[in-house]
């Protein structure tokens, strides 16, 4: 049977490895050679390489150690002689009583970790502890001194810091009786029960448990305004009079413009006019009430109007005209608050010492704008805000006026 290329190798390095001669050309022939690499970048130094190298690297050098000692240690076997079977159970035995040496003291140590740190966390409570005496007795003797009597947030706290199952327990069990006791209190004798009066008492207050203690006994707070006010209960048809007047609001039309609150449904009213106006107009034909009361009692169903609302006409005279009464108003010319009150026939502070003061107004203009469309440029009208400003607009303004 032929040589195989494995062997024809080994022959060829035992045949060169017999003469020194060869031997040292070879070595410095692998050495030149090394250095052309180094130079040449084809081998890297461990100082140029990249950390990702040099973990390949050291990889595969500790194979290779691996591999060497691997076949050293073969050697050696094969070259020693056997061991006698006296000598092997008594190195047996011996490890044996090694490994448990060592397990019994791994066990001690970790035993010995956990109690030190058992004692670090002992010590830390015992600590606090202590700490935490110390100031109770601090604070016991300080309101001994001052004479102080524990507030119920003190109590509550020292209950939780002192649990007690039974202590708890009790005042949990006194807390649901009271409460059922004055639920039932208040059903019985709803006409004069004295029941919300104690419950809204200035402890309860201090403490924010009023609508909590209100809600526990079934006694409900909201929307009693009306009833706890005789002004409001006396004077509320007769505001719901007047907001559903015609000159006060417009009824809306349609089957789905309603307002529901409460299991009521309305048809819904707008606004004619700002509160404040008609809150005027009320107090020219009713007794006086404040401006907020008036507000208050306005009815859910008369809302102030929106962009939908709106069916009327809204045109450029109608707008320039409200732009030059705001004018002439914030100029100090007119005296009168709205344009209905112009209307009726007030006189006019006209100031001509000022008539050279600068004045700005807003007036809605036509203009002709170059548009682009798709086949070529297109000229339209529309109209534009614009913010008109000069030396003697106030003369121009009250003129055009």
């Amino acid at each position: 049977m032929g040589m195989s290329n494995a062997d024809r190798q080994k022959k060829y390095r035992q045949k060169r490895d017999a003469s020194p001669n060869r031997r040292q050309e070879y070595l410095l022939k692998e050495k030149q050679k090394y250095k052309r690499d180094i130079e040449r970048k084809k081998k890297k130094c461990v100082k140029d390489m990249t950390e990702r190298e040099k973990r390949s690297a050291r990889k595969r050098w500790r194979l290779y150690k691996q591999q060497v000692r691997a076949k050293q240690k073969k050697v050696s076997e094969s070259k020693s002689p056997p061991k006698s079977p006296s000598s092997a159970c008594s190195s047996h035995q011996k490890l044996s009583r090694k490994e448990k040496k060592n397990r019994e003291k791994a066990k001690c140590y970790r035993e010995n970790k956990l109690l030190k740190d058992k004692i670090v966390n002992l010590e830390k409570k015992h600590a606090i502890y202590r700490k935490r005496l110390q100031r109770a007795k601090e604070q016991s003797s300080n309101d001994a001194l001052k004479g102080n009597v524990l507030t119920p947030r003190s109590k509550t706290r020292k209950l939780l810091r002192n649990f007690s199952k039974k202590e708890v327990k009790r005042a949990l069990l006194f807390h649901n009786a009271l409460i059922d006791q004055l639920r039932l209190a208040h059903k019985l004798r709803q006409a004069v029960s004295p029941v919300p009066g104690i419950l809204s008492g200035s402890i309860i207050r201090k403490y924010k448990l009023k609508s909590v203690a209100m809600r526990s006994c079934g006694i409900h707070t909201r929307n009693k305004l009306l009833q706890r006010s005789s002004l409001s209960r006396r004077m509320y048809k007769i505001v719901q009079e007047f907001y559903e007047r015609d000159d006060v609001s417009r009824i809306t039309a349609g089957m789905k413009n309603t307002v529901t609150k409460k299991k009521s449904k309305k048809q819904r009213r707008i606004l004619c006019d700002s509160l404040q106006n008609l809150h005027q107009k009320y107090l020219s034909e009713n007794p006086p009430m404040s401006y907020s009361t008036f507000c208050r009692l306005r009815p859910f169903w008369v809302l102030f109007p929106s962009e939908r609302d709106r069916n009327k006409c809204q045109c450029k005279l109608c707008e320039n005209t409200n732009f030059m009464f705001r004018a002439l108003k914030n100029a100090n010319v007119l005296e009168a608050q709205s344009l209905d009150e112009l209307l009726e026939g007030r006189e006019w502070n006209y100031d001509k010492k000022k008539r050279n003061d600068e004045i700005q107004w807003e007036e809605w203009t036509t203009k002709s704008e170059k548009r682009e469309i798709k086949r070529g440029n297109k000229f339209e009208r529309k109209n534009v805000l614009q913010r008109k400003k000069g030396k003697s607009g106030r003369e121009q303004l009250f003129a055009s006026y």
